[in-house]
């Protein structure tokens, strides 16, 4: 039996969860069970929720310690030790000390341990962490009000929390596959390293780990190992409360205390939604039984009959509100009575009908939980990743964890109708509905996520480096479709998140997202003038806003060229007369400027940069910001600028394009995701060509000679052997499989075996298939393997090229039969799943340089994208495999 150790209630939820849906039969403790409670029966997984992530080390010690005692007692015998994915706890950090005593109580080697779980956005690579993307310390983690995390080194962060020696395990390592990673485990006993942070980028990783340490008396991490490692033990069938939970039918509550980030855009979502919401505010009334009497006064005065959805009463607020509560109380007491007061309205709300209580943070469960006498409970169905629903072991009442980080906001609506409140009549409704319509997931590809990402790494990036100050400073992207995203008025950009950005059109009006910056209009003028730019990068940064305000400057050329960084990152600097920052007036000359300088200065104000991509926006501004201090320091001496000749052989080039052929199975990610974020990193375009194999290589054939391409291994195998492409370039970048899809709202077909493939397509009324491409190939020669070629191609739709899965949506087939990414381009087709394994064909794909383009910086710039992790994961996201499997 596995037993799991978890730091607190959320923790818990979550990695039972993950057992639950890797087949593991399994129970969840809130706290450790006591001497009378019997093991767990048929369960074949035990997880105890303590509450030990804000501890002391002692305390944490000692709870995980009498926690490991009863699970021996139940007859674990493996262990896991479940914390936080973004490796926080208290100040002095007890993760080591927790650890320390677990491996010591195991007589555990060497203990592999990793934060990664991807489906959460939490990754691990050369051994830091990324939230979403984004380093730790750079996520919004780094403001966390009450753990703010402020380095992403994972070794660093645990050995300052263990005197033990720590180790690495990288990716390449773990994309060897298990025995790999089980010499690394063995290495590292030997030379007497006690713990290993394993780099995991996706599942596939984690499934890896998963069996390397199948036998291991303890492991560590977040969710996401655990799932790979329950994966790798044996396990049941799920039970039958998975496919039957009666309390869906039950009024509901939500109390909240999670201060996240995630969870104040889900409260902001949730009123303007008009829900009702009533803050506890520990301040005005520090009594816990007031406070609580309070909340439950406000709830009975709710009308019985409120359109507007389940009650929220919350804690919640954003990290300036929670410093000025906890500088009025005390941080300990403004949480005991938050938590005494959360406990006290939870029992009130079950006296008052309310049998479905949602709760929205780990301190905060822990008190519901304590206060209805749950002891633990068996894990049922998702309501979102990472949020099960749990029927009590002793009934009738239920905790429902839901963590709204979970669900993202973009992706939640109303219900349709109205919510009903607690205890009152029609009781049938969730609280809000995660979607995946057609019309949303179009909605959400043209939200443009690359390019937002993208724009927030660069703002962050100008707060991290000083260049910009307070809430001053935005940074603007033109995006494909000719809309601009642009950084919100009054942004922090060291905090600003995708979800805040604006977006305006090409003349500055707003089109979607909070207010866009007071100086919009800027950015558009510039961006109007400047075709061949798509980055405008704007800051008040020191030294170039004191430049601006010195007499005597030459306004064709503020700054001279005194490095040659500066000749060849900004060129000429014009200032523009001063303006009153908002004032329109100043478009008219900015665009009549920027048609012949990619970098103004603005009077009494600060430098405008413009630029193809956003990387290259941030080296000039930050390069003019230098030179504006290297002026001021040489103010008064002599001094020698660069001649005209040297500025003009250094003047600014602008990147070339990459001519790209790819295969249609990745077309996807890279639309949706991979180019995206190149080119508005980059600011090299790239030219897509997008045809089966087949088709790219008759065109080579006829003498097209892409930069860079994609397609089937063997073909671009056989092209690097005859000298068209550069054979040390080619790398392996992705598998993909052949699946079925069927039209939107049909009934799935059975792909469970040969057996039912075949039946599947002998009774389809006409199966749509492509003859040109690699799987079509396959297809056609698997139906001849099976005997049922002529039975299936006589009333077949042959699709020549594109997408097969257009012939459902069009009513022209019943079946559509492709590679499962080529599928998953026609949103409004419903993919079924692959091939059975028996019969699956895999197409492996590969990335190489042309032979001309060898040495070209632009097409080397894409080959490194394109085989880097984040483009990885959006191939994963997109269906297909990592090659190396």
């Amino acid at each position: 039996m596995l037993g799991v150790i978890a730091d607190d209630v959320t923790g818990a939820t979550d990695v039972a969860l993950a057992l639950r849906k890797s087949g593991l039969r399994t129970v969840l403790y809130f706290g450790v069970p006591g001497e009378d409670v019997e093991p767990p029966g048929a369960h074949e997984a035990v997880v105890v929720a303590l509450k030990s992530r804000m501890a002391t080390p002692a305390d944490a010690v000692a709870q995980s310690l009498e926690a490991l005692r009863r699970l021996r007692g139940h007859g674990v015998r493996q262990v896991y030790f479940k914390f936080c994915s973004t490796f926080d706890s208290t100040a002095d950090g007890n993760i080591g000390p927790v650890l320390d005593a677990l491996a010591d109580a195991l007589d555990a080697p060497a203990v592999l341990l990793t934060p990664s779980s991807p489906q959460h956005g939490r990754t691990q690579y050369a051994g830091h962490l990324f939230v979403d993307g984004v380093p730790l310390a750079e996520s919004p983690m780094r403001h966390h009000p009450v753990t703010p995390m402020t380095d992403s080194s994972l070794p660093r962060l645990l050995r300052a929390q263990t005197e033990r020696p720590v180790g690495l395990v990288e990716w390449d390592t773990v994309r060897a596959g298990a025995d790999a990673v089980r010499a690394a485990l063995a290495d590292a006993t030997a030379r007497g390293v006690r713990y290993l942070l394993a780099d995991a980028l996706d599942e596939d990783d984690l499934r890896t780990l998963g069996r390397a340490t199948a036998d291991a008396p303890l492991t560590a991490g977040a969710a996401g190992l655990a799932g790979g490692l329950a994966r790798a033990v044996p396990g049941g069938a799920p039970d039958a409360y998975d496919d039957d939970d009666p309390l869906d039918a039950w009024p509901a509550a939500v109390l909240c205390g999670s201060c996240s980030a995630r969870t104040l855009e889900q409260l902001d979502a949730l009123r303007a939604l008009g829900r009702p919401l009533h803050r506890l505010d520990p301040v005005d009334e520090p009594d816990p039984a007031a406070l609580a009497g309070r909340a439950l006064d406000w709830y009975d005065a709710l009308p019985p009959e409120a359109p507007h959805g389940a009650p929220v009463i919350h804690s919640s607020v954003p990290p300036d509100e929670l410093r000025a509560v906890q500088r009025a109380l005390g941080s300990e007491r403004a949480a005991a009575v938050l938590e005494e007061a959360t406990g006290r309205i939870a029992a009130g709300l079950v006296a008052r009908g309310a049998r479905r209580v949602i709760a929205a943070g780990g301190e905060t469960s822990g008190a519901v939980v304590a206060a209805l006498g749950v002891t633990g409970g068996w894990i049922g169905r998702a309501a979102a990743p990472g949020v099960p629903s749990i029927p009590p072991r002793r009934p009738p009442a239920q905790v429902r964890e839901l963590r709204r980080r979970r669900l993202p906001r973009d992706r939640l609506r109303p219900s349709p109708g109205p919510l009903p409140l607690p205890a009152r009549t029609n009781p049938r409704s969730p609280l809000m509905t995660a979607t995946h319509s057609a019309e949303e997931r179009a909605s959400a590809a043209a939200s443009h996520p690359a390019a937002r990402a993208a724009v927030v790494t660069s703002a962050r990036a100008l707060a991290a480096r000083a260049l910009v100050h307070g809430r001053t400073g935005n940074v603007s992207l033109r995006t494909g479709d000719g809309s601009v995203l642009i950084t919100p008025t009054g942004a922090d950009l060291a905090t600003v998140l995708p979800q805040d950005l604006s977006v305006i059109d090409a003349d500055g009006a707003h089109l979607d997202g909070p207010p866009p910056s007071k100086e919009a209009f800027l950015h558009a003028a510039v961006l109007r003038a400047r075709p061949d730019a798509r980055a405008v990068v704007h800051t008040h940064s020191t030294h170039a806003a004191a430049v601006s305000c010195l007499d005597g400057l030459d306004a064709d050329d503020a700054l001279p060229a005194l490095t040659a960084y500066y000749a060849m990152r900004v060129g000429r600097l014009p200032l523009l007369p001063y303006f009153a920052p908002g004032d329109a007036q100043l478009a008219d000359v900015a665009e009549e400027k920027a048609r012949t300088h990619a970098a103004l200065l603005l009077r009494h104000h600060g430098p405008v940069v413009a630029a193809p991509g956003l990387d290259a926006a941030l080296d000039a501004v930050e390069e003019l910001e230098q030179t504006a201090r290297i002026f001021l320091l040489l103010r008064g001496t002599d001094h020698t600028p660069l001649t005209e000749d040297r500025r003009a052989a250094l003047a600014p080039q602008l990147p070339g394009a990459v001519a790209l052929f790819s295969a249609l199975a990745i077309k996807k990610a890279l639309d949706d995701v991979v180019l995206e974020a190149f080119t508005s990193t980059t600011g090299i375009g790239v030219e897509g060509v997008y045809e089966p194999t087949n088709v790219l290589l008759e065109q080579i054939a006829g003498g097209a000679r892409p930069d860079v391409m994609v397609g089937v291994t063997g073909g671009l195998e056989k092209l690097a052997a005859s000298g068209v492409l550069d054979a040390s370039s080619l790398r392996p970048l992705a598998r993909v499989g052949i699946g079925v899809a069927v039209p939107p709202g049909a009934p799935a077909v059975d792909l469970s075996s040969t057996r039912a493939l075949v039946r599947a397509l002998t009774s389809a009324r006409s199966v749509a298939y492509s003859r040109t491409g690699a799987s079509g190939v396959a297809f056609a020669a698997l139906l001849e393997r099976l005997g049922i070629a002529e039975e299936v191609n006589s009333r077949a739709t042959v699709v020549e090229k594109g997408f097969t899965a257009l012939a459902v949506t069009d009513g022209r087939a019943d079946l559509a039969v492709q590679q499962l990414s080529e599928l998953r381009f026609v949103p409004e087709a419903r993919v079924v799943g692959p091939f059975p394994e028996e019969v699956q064909h895999y197409t492996d794909l590969s990335v190489a340089l042309g032979a001309h383009a060898a040495r070209d910086p632009e097409a080397t710039a894409l080959l490194r994208h394109l085989t880097a992790a984040p483009a990885r994961e959006a191939y994963r996201v997109a269906g297909l495999e990592d090659p190396r499997r």
